[in-house]
């Protein structure tokens, strides 16, 4: 079982990391991808130490947020591409919006968490998501236009 999420997370990636780095240069999309990995696996971390009932035997194996990271890609190609056909492996010759797929995944996650289903992350899935849709939005205005803008300061003081 893990060998085929893993293999489906890697499948995802190269899919939607290819949008993502066309949308933003190389490391841009290495920066996010390792933030939505590590706010997926924090927001895990916070559900399950705020609600220890919740705990299973999945939460004591560690997790590196990799599916979380993943879905944050889709979520950022979803808000940027929301018409953008879609399709799921298993589904051969479907197509959906992009748009429609996020939001079928995110429903599946969150009745995943309200169900207390225990197979996947949904938690962190949700907040790879999130991640990725507040990316899209706020981003480059709250993120990297104050880091360049400071790097040319520092720049300019240099010189």
């Amino acid at each position: 079982m893990q060998l085929s999420i893993w293999l489906a997370t890697f499948f995802v990636l190269k899919e939607f990391g290819t949008f993502a780095g066309h949308s933003m240069c190389v490391e841009n999309l290495v920066a996010f991808y390792l933030t939505a990995g590590i706010l997926a696996s924090l927001v895990r971390r916070v559900v399950f130490s705020a609600f220890p009932h919740k705990v299973s035997q999945n939460f004591l194996i560690p997790g590196l947020g990799a599916s979380g990271a993943v879905f944050g890609l889709i979520s950022f190609s979803a808000y940027q591409v929301p018409q953008n056909p879609a399709y799921i492996a298993f589904l051969p010759g479907v197509e959906f919006k992009l748009s429609e797929l996020l939001a079928f995944f995110m429903t599946i996650d969150f009745i995943g968490v309200v169900r207390g289903w225990r197979l996947f992350g949904h938690y962190a899935h949700l907040g790879g998501a999130l991640v990725g849709l507040a990316y899209s939005k706020w981003g480059d205005e709250y993120i990297w236009v104050p880091i360049n803008k400071a790097v040319a300061k520092i720049q300019a003081k240099l010189v």
